[in-house]
């Protein structure tokens, strides 16, 4: 039996993900703990939009349309997706505000002993 090589895929392509997000840059692949990921490098757009890296599985993937630099680069332009998805905001500005008020992260916050401490935010 022939040892199969692979060739290793790397190019620039606009990646459409299952769930309608669609990322674009440089793509190429990786292996993180025995899996296989799919890299997408995405390009800086502004500052609003800064250059990060995404690494997603294969599975879920539904499409990669290789394209040149120029074309990926104005994909990306016109996507304007951010590193982050702040889906958590509101519970991450919550225990920030806590932070803040010098409450660490698993302090009980119920003090039954004394009634008449000021009520802390939730």
């Amino acid at each position: 039996m022939e040892d199969q090589q692979t060739e290793k895929f790397e190019c620039y392509a606009i990646v459409e993900l299952m769930g309608h997000s669609v990322l674009a840059g440089y793509v190429s692949e990786r292996v993180i703990g025995g899996a296989a990921l799919i890299q997408v490098d995405v390009p800086q757009v502004d500052e609003q939009h800064p250059a990060f890296t995404k690494l997603v599985s294969a599975s879920a993937i539904y499409a990669i349309t290789p394209t040149s630099e120029q074309h990926a680069r104005e994909a990306a332009a016109q996507i304007r997706v951010r590193p982050v998805t702040l889906y958590i905001l509101p519970e991450a500005k919550r225990l920030e505000a806590r932070a803040e008020q010098g409450y660490a992260f698993g302090d009980d916050l119920r003090d039954d002993d004394n009634d008449d401490d000021e009520e802390i935010p939730l």
